[in-house]
């Protein structure tokens, strides 16, 4: 199988442990500003915030509202608590993965149809409409659109426990999309994504429920031919 170049995500991520190691950074110290975070990388403000979700996550980055950035006392690097990219068999970890996006994902979404904003559904809009045009284009950008669009609705749902579990979501996104994703099943996405969208702009919790479910069938379906196929050869 190729390697597959780090997306912008994954390089911000390296970025910013590499920056803490260079600035010889211990946990408590404060990190600049969201702006020069941003510059310093050469990334998005967007991009640098996904980045810094995952590293919160798992303990590398303390976020502390109204306040800034810290450094945490959690591991260097993500691999250290999920290991994710030292798993032989990456087949049965997507699985694994889209398992856990069963239990997690359509209640955040639900949840997300509750309290969604205004500009999170106008955020998710153009987003949608980005996955579209890249899909439809035959480029790669529609991953990092992907990755945004489902850590707005992450956040949207304003559960802590979620928000902190997108990089479950997040990192069975990335592996799909590498290695398993069909343009077929990028088509449907674009589907997906839309009844995903109405439902939260109609604030329609089940139906929201039910469109993240379906989003998460379609694509295990995919997985589970590729699995068929790769057996009976």
């Amino acid at each position: 199988m190729k390697a597959v170049q780090k997306l912008r995500v994954e390089q911000t991520v390296d970025t910013l442990i590499k920056y803490i190691e260079e600035k010889e950074l211990t946990a408590g110290d404060k990190l600049p500003n969201e702006f020069i975070l941003a510059q310093h990388a050469e990334v998005s403000r967007s991009t640098l915030r996904e980045a810094v979700r995952m590293l919160v996550s798992i303990g590398v980055l303390e976020v502390q509202h109204g306040s800034g950035t810290y450094v945490g006392s959690g591991p260097s690097s993500p691999e250290d608590i999920l290991n994710f990219r030292n798993i032989k068999n990456p087949l049965k970890l997507v699985k694994d993965l889209f398992e856990l996006r069963y239990l997690v994902e359509p209640t955040m979404t639900a949840k997300a149809a509750r309290y969604i904003t205004s500009k999170q559904i106008s955020e998710l809009e153009k987003l949608s409409h980005k996955i579209e045009d890249s899909i439809e284009n035959k480029t790669l950008d529609h991953l990092e659109y992907d990755i945004q669009f489902h850590s707005i609705i992450a956040e949207a749902s304003q559960s802590i426990p979620f928000n902190n579990l997108f990089s479950i979501i997040y990192e069975s996104i990335v592996l799909y999309n590498k290695n398993y994703s069909t343009f077929t099943i990028k088509e449907e996405t674009i589907t997906s994504h839309k009844e995903i969208l109405q439902a939260l702009k109609e604030r329609d919790e089940m139906s929201a429920y039910d469109a993240a479910l379906i989003h998460i069938v379609k694509n295990r379906r995919t997985l589970t031919e590729f699995s068929d196929k790769t057996y009976s050869d």
